[in-house]
C-alpha cells in the first residue's frame, strides 16, 4: 500500500507497505486516526499520528510540517507529534484505510510543498500548480500558516473530560 510519511524534521517520504509496518512508522505507543478530505464520495484521505505524541514529548516532538499539510487536507486545527502518515480511505463495501493512487499523492505533495514555501515566506506557490490558486487566495493562505505553525509548536493539547453516565443522562438513571 502506498502512503506518505512526513517525518519530524518535515520531510515528505513516498513508501510502500503493509499496515502492520506502516503503524510502526508511528511508534510503539498505539497509532490515532485523522479524518481528512474526501477525494470523491466513495474515497478520501486520512491521517494517522502517534496515539500518545502530545503526552511523550520527549519522544514524539511536535510535528509542525507535518500538522499544517493535515490541516491543508481538512484535518481537524490541532498540534500533532510525532511522524504523520497519510493514507487513502475507502468508505464502501467497509470502511478501510487504502493506498494513495497517483492524483492523492500529487495532492499531497502539493500541500507539503505548499506548506514549506509558506512558512518560508515565499510570495507565490509553487509554479508547478500555481493555476490551482485563484487570485490573492494564495497570500492569504500563506500569511495564516506561520500563526498555525506557532499553535501547532505552542498550543495546548487538546484535554479529554469524562463524564460519568448518570451526569451526560442528566442523572435520571
Amino acid at each position: 500500500m502506498r502512503y506518505a510519511l512526513i517525518d519530524n524534521d518535515g520531510e515528505l517520504h513516498v513508501k510502500d507497505a503493509a499496515w502492520p509496518d506502516i503503524a510502526r512508522e508511528l511508534g510503539e505507543h498505539g497509532t490515532a486516526a485523522v479524518r481528512l478530505a474526501q477525494a470523491t464520495p466513495l474515497r478520501g484521505f486520512r491521517g494517522h499520528v502517534s496515539d500518545c505524541g502530545l503526552a511523550m514529548p520527549d519522544i514524539y516532538p511536535r510535528n509542525v510540517i507535518g500538522s499544517l499539510v493535515l490541516f491543508s487536507l481538512e484535518g481537524g486545527i490541532q498540534p500533532y507529534a510525532g511522524p504523520v502518515v497519510i493514507t487513502g480511505f475507502a468508505t464502501l463495501p467497509v470502511p478501510d484505510v487504502t493506498g494513495l493512487d497517483q492524483d492523492m499523492l500529487d495532492l499531497v505533495r502539493m500541500a507539503h510543498s505548499d506548506v514549506r514555501r509558506a512558512l518560508a515566506g515565499n510570495p507565490e506557490p509553487d509554479p508547478a500548480h500555481a493555476d490551482e490558486w485563484k487570485p490573492g487566495e494564495w497570500r492569504q493562505w500563506a500569511g495564516e500558516q506561520p500563526e498555525l505553525a506557532e499553535l501547532v509548536r505552542t498550543g495546548q493539547a487538546p484535554g479529554i473530560r469524562i463524564i460519568r453516565g448518570t451526569d451526560l443522562l442528566g442523572g435520571g438513571l
